[in-house]
């Protein structure tokens, strides 16, 4: 049997052409699913530079947020106290 043999339910004669079209249609698939891999690591490195920046701009908010509430603390203290000393002022005045 060589390469013109035919199996049985084979309706073409598998030709020498045809053989070497197998080895190139193999190398195009492969350069094709080649492509694809690289096409979504892009994606996936695309996608987690995004959350890596979107989580840094989350904690410079939450930090910012922190810092406002800490110096809002520090202000009602102040004033609690401010508050306090008046009280006392007008209560020895009168």
């Amino acid at each position: 049997m060589g390469p013109r043999s035919q199996s049985v339910g084979d309706s073409k004669p598998k030709t020498r052409a045809a053989e070497s079209d197998a080895p190139l249609a193999h190398r195009i698939e492969r350069t094709k699913l080649q492509t694809q891999v690289t096409a979504l690591e892009r994606t996936l490195k695309t996608s987690e530079e995004r959350q890596y920046d979107l989580i840094t701009q989350y904690e410079r908010l939450l930090a910012e947020r922190t810092d406002d509430t800490t110096q809002d603390d520090n202000t009602m203290s102040n004033k609690n106290e401010t508050d306090g000393l008046l009280c006392r002022l007008l209560k020895y005045w009168r």
